[in-house]
């Protein structure tokens, strides 16, 4: 690449350099040298500009590649993730071992609480007490968040490869990420190389609602922290856990904070976590909170830390929330700035960011459920109890 930019800046120059000498044959009374010096520039003119236009296509090309693979690059490990193991940070209830475990998509079928896709148990419909409890959830999360200074906003569920990209999606990677295909597109040679771009993904209640909120914009430095959440539906195209667990579609609850400096950031995070596990740590159910190692991080964290919950049907912990920090990794690839002068984006300096969810509801009623029991010939649900209360700066 580097003699290829090298090769380009020698064209450039050259190509100045007849420009000069035109422009001063010009000036010069003309005679028959004159002709034949005009005539001689301008054919290396040509050839100059013949040359420098495949160079600069091959420079693009290159340049695309690197970018390409640049955009790969992990974010830097904070010095608290742990490597290889995850690290046990608190933990609630107790694990109860019983021969009498029923899974929730045997509980859910026999109680008609929900209705599952002929193609299996990951496409569902809530019914009765389930759906209503969706709202509740949704309700209680909504009172919780905003009693502790977040403040809701409705995004939306489509985004482009650019916003996705910028948050270390891998958009080529369709375990990953749904892709929104245009039918006259698909067979179009032209518009091919262009679809990498342009296109449009299903993606949902993510950071990457926050992201596209915040691409391109300069941020009065006086209104941070930034303290926003969303509540929607969330699109998964690949996860191995068995039936809700690993549902295509899910109902969640997804936070954002912005603020300017690692040293805020790092005090967001903190205060994230503690919001996220003080919600779950008195509700009654065996839970735990761990610190992921680096080896499971998405490319664009810096650390994260998950609320897990028993799940007797699997007899394993599944994550129902998790706080993820990102510092100025996003930020830097969308132009999200903050200053003093927002009218002024050449004062601006990026974002730092942390992202969290605060509950999976779908996985939440699916561990719900596996800990109820029978009740008078139905299957009564274990109360889920979100507490309120302000945060303490």
């Amino acid at each position: 690449m580097k003699m290829v930019e090298t090769e380009k800046l020698k064209l450039e120059a050259e190509k100045g350099q007849i420009s000069q000498v035109m422009a001063q044959l010009q000036k010069v009374e003309e005679n028959n040298d004159v002709v034949q010096s005009r005539v001689i520039l301008k054919k290396r003119g040509r050839e100059v500009r013949d040359a420098l236009r495949k160079i600069t296509k091959q420079w693009l090309d290159l340049e695309n590649t690197v970018m390409l693979k640049a955009l790969t690059l992990p974010n830097d490990l904070d010095k608290n993730t742990p490597v290889e193991k995850s690290e046990l940070l608190d933990s609630a209830g107790q694990v109860k071992v019983s021969d009498d475990v029923r899974s929730h998509i045997e509980i859910c079928k026999q109680f008609d609480l929900a209705k599952f896709s002929s193609v299996g148990p990951k496409a569902y419909y809530f019914k009765n007490d389930l759906a209503m409890t969706v709202q509740t959830l949704i309700s209680s999360v909504n009172n919780y968040l905003t009693g502790h200074g977040f403040s809701h906003i409705a995004a939306p569920e489509m985004f482009r490869s650019r916003v996705a990209e910028g948050c270390g999606v891998d958009i080529q990677n369709s375990q990953e990420l749904y892709k929104l295909y245009d039918r006259d597109a698909v067979n179009d040679t032209e518009s091919k190389s262009h679809q990498l771009l342009d296109m449009l993904h299903l993606r949902g209640a993510s950071l990457v609602s926050f992201a596209g909120y915040l691409t391109k914009m300069n941020t009065d430095r006086e209104t941070l922290p930034l303290r926003m959440f969303s509540v929607g539906t969330h699109y998964q195209p690949q996860c191995d856990l068995p039936g809700l667990f690993g549902a295509l579609q899910s109902t969640k609850a997804v936070l954002f904070s912005g603020s300017e400096c690692d040293t805020s950031s790092a005090e967001e995070f903190d205060k994230m976590k503690s919001l996220i596990w003080n919600m779950y740590k008195s509700m009654g159910f065996p839970v735990r909170l761990v610190c992921s190692p680096g080896s499971e991080l998405h490319v664009a964290e810096s650390k994260r830390v998950e609320v897990q919950m028993w799940a007797p049907g699997i007899e394993q912990f599944v994550q129902v929330a998790f706080a993820s920090q990102y510092k100025d990794y996003v930020s830097r690839r969308l132009c999200c700035l903050h200053s003093v002068n927002i009218g002024d984006h050449k004062l601006g300096q990026h974002i730092h960011m942390v992202h969290g969810q605060a509950m999976d509801m779908t996985r939440m009623i699916a561990c719900a459920l596996e800990h109820g029991s029978v009740q008078q010939g139905s299957w009564k649900l274990p109360e889920i109890p979100i507490p309120s209360g302000p945060i303490t700066d």
